[in-house]
């Protein structure tokens, strides 16, 4: 810049002095458009040069500018680097990732994907970048489950490389259209849990036939008229209990070993749920006036449901028998089906009782979990009421919430989508 100016003094005084003012200022403006001209040069020659050669030498504004782009490019490298670093590092952790990720852009397209993705999708790194996930998983339940689930708990599909192999796959959205798509190997859980169903249902069915001839032989015991029997009748009627406890247990899981291997539901129709809860009140009547439980029914006679009549007489006679187990003498119990806003319908059972602890409501759907050992057991509980209620209502695409207030009482909800409810006029 001063050598700028400095010339343009210079001109304008010679300009002065020779009285060519115009003639003076243009040889000056044209010494600085060359002087400007050289060092953009010396500036292009650099640039093409690479970061690697040093800056030109060079005075004043263009020293100044040579100096700031330098740093500028030092500076870019610097982050470019440790951006390549941070790469790396993230490439090597994913390629030692047992899981398949596959980074998904526009259109679901392929930009990146790890090793295991070469494994379990059968992926190749040169031909499969660009292209479309769907040209690859081509199964009916990834189709139709890839974008409608997307974020959710995942689903589970064959791997396309081999179909004895089950991935649970998870797509979840990212930033800028991009989303990640995950894919694990639970082919080993799998057998393993079929392993487990197979054993409970297995044993559970062996354990039937025994039970039934020492239940026999009981009943054959508390019917003797025999008064030498007296003194044993104590003991014979302790037994029938704890046989009609076990055999309530074994019925309970013969039962749950059917939901769990039923992959789809079958023998779906309509239910007038308003006449199957009537149904499951007078069967447990007599239980209720034991205790002098009031039982109030606000029924809808005219919403119906979809679905498996054997399966949800089981899962609401649960709700039933449970909401009476713990409630005290002189409660009451209060049974709602009604239809949503959102088009679907509930069916709740509110009781007085004794009300469950926040700590505990997340987990007492799991078999055998028990809030209180002693007291569940008093009552006759199996421990596997509220899962069997969980997998019937997972198999109608229904949901179960539970609200309870500590010595206050309880409320079971089902909640069934729109799709499986209609009204009587319907369809």
């Amino acid at each position: 810049m001063q050598f700028v100016i400095f010339t343009l003094i210079a001109g304008l005084l010679l300009g002065s002095i020779t009285g060519e003012m115009a003639g003076m200022l243009f040889i000056s403006l044209l010494v600085v458009a060359t002087w400007n001209f050289y060092y953009q040069r010396k500036l292009l020659r650099w640039l093409q040069k690479g970061r690697n050669n040093p800056p030109p030498e060079a005075n004043g504004m263009w020293g100044e500018i040579f100096h700031l782009l330098n740093r500028r490019q030092q500076s870019h490298h610097r982050r470019k680097t440790r951006l390549a670093q941070m790469v790396g590092r993230f490439q090597e952790m994913t390629s030692a990732l047992p899981d398949a990720a596959v980074l998904l852009g526009e259109s679901d397209t392929i930009v990146w994907f790890n090793q295991a993705a070469k494994q379990l999708l059968g992926l190749h790194q040169s031909s499969d970048m660009g292209q479309r996930i769907s040209n690859f998983i081509r199964h009916p339940h990834f189709l139709q489950k890839f974008n409608s689930e997307a974020g959710e708990s995942g689903f589970t599909i064959p791997a396309p490389v081999d179909e004895n192999l089950s991935l649970q796959v998870w797509h979840i959205p990212l930033a800028h259209n991009q989303s990640l798509l995950i894919a694990r190997d639970v082919s080993q859980q799998q057998q393993l849990e079929q392993m487990r169903r197979d054993f409970v249902a297995n044993v559970s069915h062996e354990m039937r036939t025994p039970l039934t001839v020492i239940r026999g032989f009981i009943e054959n015991m508390s019917d003797a008229a025999d008064p030498n029997l007296k003194e044993w009748m104590p003991s014979v009627d302790m037994m029938a209990q704890q046989s009609d406890r076990m055999g309530n247990l074994i019925e309970d899981l013969l039962l749950l070993s059917k939901l769990e291997q039923r992959q789809e539901q079958r023998e779906q129709m309509r239910i007038v749920v308003a006449t199957l809860i009537k149904e499951i009140v007078n069967g447990g009547q007599t239980l209720a006036n034991a205790k002098n439980i009031r039982i109030e029914l606000n029924l809808d006679e005219n919403t119906f449901l979809m679905g498996n009549e054997r399966e949800l007489y089981s899962a609401f006679n649960n709700l039933f028998t449970n909401a009476i187990r713990y409630t005290p003498v002189d409660g009451i119990i209060h049974i709602d089906w009604s239809k949503e806003d959102n088009g679907g319908a509930a069916l709740s059972v509110i009781d007085s009782g004794i009300g469950i602890p926040a700590q505990h409501i997340n987990r007492i759907t799991e078999r055998f979990y028990r809030v209180d050992t002693g007291r569940s057991r008093d009552m006759g509980g199996t421990g596997l009421g509220l899962a069997i209620v969980k997998h019937v209502l997972n198999r109608h695409n229904a949901q179960l919430k539970v609200d309870s207030t500590l010595n206050v009482g309880s409320k079971f909800s089902c909640h069934f989508d729109s799709e499986q409810v209609f009204d009587k006029n319907s369809r």
